[in-house]
């Protein structure tokens, strides 16, 4: 199975509010627009770089005129008010420190990144998710992997979130540093 025909057989068995991350199908897009079971769609499907003061500021446009900057999801979805999130893991890859916590944050029901199994396994997804007590569903595909995340049992507490924040930060500074020596 391919991952256009998994997707095609998913839609319709979703209900409630759904943010879609990097889906650039056509095809795909329509059937979630056309779905009744679906209250609000969320197409966050381009990069756009927009210039303010000097700095080029990484966000992502939903609809026509509203961009979203990275660091604004959590503001602009609120706690739990989606029901699932459908994500690109190519496109949200260098952000995935924060998408990580903001996901948890505004998804109270099921969360699928898609891509190739290399890149979901090189990105420790597993591991990011396993702190807030979720479940986990692989699926392999032709083409790629689809890796489903449960978020409605996941527990959050502002201080782990910061822990893990720091614990983070931590360990890639390490990696550069350790990088860096080999080198």
């Amino acid at each position: 199975m391919k991952l256009k025909e998994y997707l095609k057989k998913l839609i319709p068995t979703l209900q409630g509010n759904l943010i879609v991350i990097g889906l650039e199908d056509s095809e795909i897009n329509d059937m979630i627009l056309h779905s009744t079971k679906l209250n609000q769609c969320y197409f966050l499907d381009s990069n756009v770089k927009e210039k303010k003061s000097k700095k080029e500021k990484k966000t992502y446009r939903l609809g026509k005129d509203k961009n979203i900057p990275v660091k604004k999801f959590r503001k602009t979805f609120k706690k739990k008010k989606t029901d699932t999130i459908i994500c690109n893991l190519k496109d949200m890859e260098q952000y995935l420190n924060r998408f990580v916590k903001d996901s948890v944050y505004i998804c109270k029901g099921k969360l699928y990144y898609y891509g190739s199994k290399r890149r979901i396994q090189n990105s420790n997804l597993k591991e990011r998710y396993q702190r807030y007590q979720v479940s986990f569903e692989e699926v392999e595909l032709e083409n790629s992997y689809v890796l489903v995340i449960d978020l409605s049992k996941a527990k959050t507490r502002w201080y782990k979130e910061w822990y893990y924040t720091v614990h983070d930060a931590i360990g890639r500074a390490t990696d550069l540093i350790g990088d860096f020596l080999v080198n």
